[in-house]
């Protein structure tokens, strides 16, 4: 649907970006992770329960996949543009290390930017942390834990750019209950027993050892976020940091 153009920036256009109808694009909102999370609670006590269920969570992940996909190449391919061009515009949705994100349809996008966080420049820190982050999510999410949950997530390399996609949680300003949400400047204590034993079992399953951190304890990176959600579940997130690095000083044999 075409709409009248918004106010131009304070200083000229090239002459290329001037002229362009304006589309505006309307945001529905696809809500994959309630999706994801309804498949992930289907029974799976018989063959065929389980067939169906892992059906159902083949299909999801395929659909979002595929969405993630498609609107991740327009936000790169929009990269250089001025933002008042762009069909989706960068949303400020908190975080230190992430880089540049974008929420549209029911999904985060995060685009690895060396310029954007803690990696001095460099893109290509930016973008192995960004790999980091899947693989940390899949350590967790196979260690098969009861009560922790995690959105469906996939990473989208493309134009030289790097991105991380996920579904979008029903989080909200109070729900972190353990981590830090500003780079490790504060970290938040598990305060719930039950919240300790889950992660507990967690870091013992991926042989990680609980370890205090300004004055409490954390049983994996101290950046990576905990949040009781708006429905009751239990979510990690921001999973970089979530394994220990190896020190660059020390050498082994092969």
């Amino acid at each position: 649907m075409l709409c009248p153009p918004p106010p131009p920036p304070s200083y000229p256009l090239p002459p290329y970006q001037t002229g362009l109808p304006r589309v505006k694009v309307e945001d529905l909102g696809d809500n994959w992770n309630a999706l994801f999370q309804e498949a992930q609670a289907l029974p799976e006590a018989t063959e065929m329960e389980r067939t169906y269920k892992h059906l159902l969570l083949a299909t999801v992940y395929r659909d979002f996949t595929a969405a993630a996909v498609m609107y991740g190449r327009t936000i790169i391919s929009e990269f250089f543009l001025h933002s008042y061009l762009r069909s989706i515009r960068p949303r400020e949705v908190g975080g230190f290390a992430g880089g540049k994100k974008f929420l549209f349809r029911g999904i985060l996008f995060k685009l690895a930017d060396g310029a954007v966080g803690p990696w001095a420049g460099s893109d290509e820190a930016a973008a192995k942390a960004a790999g980091h982050e899947l693989r940390g999510h899949s350590y967790y999410a196979h260690a098969g834990v009861a009560g922790l949950h995690f959105s469906p997530m996939c990473i989208l390399d493309y134009k030289g750019f790097r991105m991380v996609c996920a579904a979008q949680l029903p989080l909200g300003a109070a729900t972190l209950i353990s981590g830090s949400s500003d780079g490790g400047i504060n970290v938040v204590g598990v305060g719930d027993a039950e919240v300790a034993r889950v992660l507990e079992e967690a870091a013992a399953r991926l042989r990680l050892r609980p370890h205090p951190c300004r004055g409490t304890t954390v049983y994996s990176g101290a950046d990576v976020e905990v949040h009781k959600g708006l429905d009751g579940n239990l979510y990690m997130l921001d999973l970089a940091r979530s394994m220990p690095p190896e020190d660059p000083k020390v050498r082994t044999s092969t």
